[in-house]
């Protein structure tokens, strides 16, 4: 029997009347976050609360983290999947695949699926067809937007994977770090240690999502995270340099910087970069429309006469899931003028940053993704560089073209971040960053500050993967600081699980010859909670 997602009492106590099994979700009406691991925000938008827009030098900041979503009453009786729906034709699509989430995940996602072999069928010749739909207008509005431009396979290693009380690099050790004397002048130097670069809001610890997050973070195994990490990593870097990926190849996305050097010159790892995710993100878009099809404006054939085969839709929000036995069978959406339709589709994936949680618990599905807030810094220089730069409190700076930089850096976790002030940036935070980075760049210009939420596993490593609850659904997010980086490995990561190049416990070839294991990866690794 079909189960539609509902809240309203009348319809639990009829359904137990009438002695029917079926699974009630929450109804869910909040607008998606962009997927994509990366720490970003938009700008120029007055805030509703005192439409307050930004300043010259510092910049207003966009909310990019929504509210939770929330519940909305039903007691209609459920109507058959694809009823009053955009349907798929069996004689137009081999297959029908939707996208949560518009992000670097959700369209990295859509690239890798649209373009494997696998993606026609052999016996039929047709071909796949993947939506993706966004709360917000148009790809990679949201965390997507902007982050700390770093392209770095080789920083592997988080705070997330240290012990908690005993070692050098424990998470007490960092602590107090923040409390004790460590210059001349006896004062505390916010330049030589990283303990100031993390804050924790003590209300967060009567916050049931986080509770969960810690539960699993006290699973998570200190040190070889690292390697798992770093492979993905060092996977998506490839994916990112195939030569044999013409549409990646195409794009112009300022990348900049060849490697990346610690401060005081003592490390330089050569197979990291830099570069603008927005605008990557926003030129893959249009090298998909272009070659796959239209979108929600543009419909018709794309550039080779063939059906669409792609589609973009913004100004969408999810409502509720229906599901039946292990199977989601629709999403109901809602657009910005109230206006409600609903999509079946053969599967689902879930990149919404994080957005996610909710909409993972809304199906029972565990995804202890916390958001973390971060500050990321735009300023100009006349001091050219052309690698990234660690700073002494592990906050970064990574050129974007010539003479321009972002700066990044910084751990909250705050309680605010569902409130409609959790894109307010502390000034003194962004301060703490700003003073650091002037002993590298002395004539730095400050042009904006932006905040964001990081989506933070437990053990910093993102979700990819199929759920255990539901056969047709599909996780891609979770991807934390790194969201950059990883963004084109784990995209194709999940199509070859998908599409069945890489099962669990096997692993997915580069054109390089590398190869990995999606096991880690795997979001059933959280199902204990």
């Amino acid at each position: 029997m079909i189960a539609r997602a509902t809240c309203s009492t009348a319809c639990i106590n009829s359904t137990r009347r009438r002695i029917r099994t079926t699974t009630l979700l929450h109804t869910v009406s909040a607008g998606l976050h962009n997927g994509n691991g990366s720490e970003g925000s938009r700008r120029s938008r007055s805030r509703r609360s005192g439409g307050r827009s930004s300043e010259a030098t510092w910049s207003s900041q966009h909310r990019c983290l929504p509210r939770r979503f929330s519940s909305t009453s039903s007691s209609s009786a459920a109507s058959p999947p694809g009823a009053n729906s955009d349907t798929v034709s069996e004689s137009s699509y081999a297959s029908d695949i939707v996208i949560i989430g518009g992000g670097i995940a959700g369209i990295c996602t859509a690239h890798y699926l649209l373009c494997h072999p696998n993606s026609a069928s052999r016996t039929t010749g047709k071909n796949m067809r993947v939506r993706i739909v966004d709360r917000l207008d148009g790809v990679a509005r949201g965390t997507s937007r902007i982050n700390g431009a770093l392209l770095c396979p080789s920083r592997s290693d988080s705070w997330t994977t240290h012990p908690i009380i005993f070692g050098r690099d424990s998470m007490l050790s960092i602590a107090l770090k923040r409390f004790i004397p460590i210059n001349g002048s006896g004062k505390h130097d916010l330049t030589v240690t990283a303990a100031s670069s993390v804050s924790f809001d003590p209300k967060l610890l009567f916050d049931r999502r986080l509770l969960t997050f810690g539960m699993h973070w006290l699973r998570r195994r200190p040190y070889t995270q690292d390697r798992v990490i770093g492979n993905l990593m060092k996977y998506s870097m490839e994916c990112y340099d195939d030569i044999d990926d013409d549409i990646i190849q195409s794009l112009q996305y300022d990348r900049t910087a060849v490697g990346t050097k610690t401060y005081d010159g003592t490390k330089f790892d050569d197979i990291d970069s830099s570069g603008d995710v927005h605008l990557f993100c926003s030129g893959l878009h249009d090298a998909l429309i272009q070659r796959y099809g239209g979108d929600d404006v543009n419909d018709g054939e794309n550039e080779n006469g063939n059906e669409n085969r792609f589609e973009f839709h913004g100004n969408l929000s999810v409502e509720s899931f229906v599901a039946e036995d292990r199977r989601v069978q629709s999403v109901k959406l809602k657009d910005s003028q109230g206006n409600s339709t609903e999509w079946s589709a053969d599967r689902f994936v879930i990149c919404a940053g994080n957005e996610s949680y909710d909409l993972c618990r809304s199906l029972g599905v565990p995804c202890p993704i916390f958001p973390v807030k971060g500050y990321i810094i735009r300023f100009h220089s006349d001091i050219e560089m052309t690698h990234n730069l660690e700073l002494l409190n592990r906050s970064y700076v990574s050129p974007l073209g010539k003479g321009k930089y972002h700066l990044s850096g910084l751990a909250e976790f705050t309680s605010d971040y569902d409130a409609e002030n959790a894109m307010e940036v502390n000034m003194g935070r962004a301060q703490e960053l700003i003073e650091v980075a002037k002993a590298e760049f002395p004539d730095m210009i400050i042009d904006s500050v932006h905040v964001g939420y990081r989506p933070l596993t437990p053990d910093d490593t993102p979700m990819v993967g199929m759920t255990t609850r539901y056969e047709n659904l599909y996780i891609n997010a979770g991807g934390g600081s790194k969201g950059w980086t990883l963004g084109a490995g784990s995209g194709k990561l999940l199509a070859d699980i998908m599409l069945g190049a890489s099962m669990e416990g096997s692993s997915t070839t580069t054109t390089t010859g590398s190869s990995i294991d999606p096991t880690p990866y795997s979001p059933a690794r959280f199902d204990i909670f």
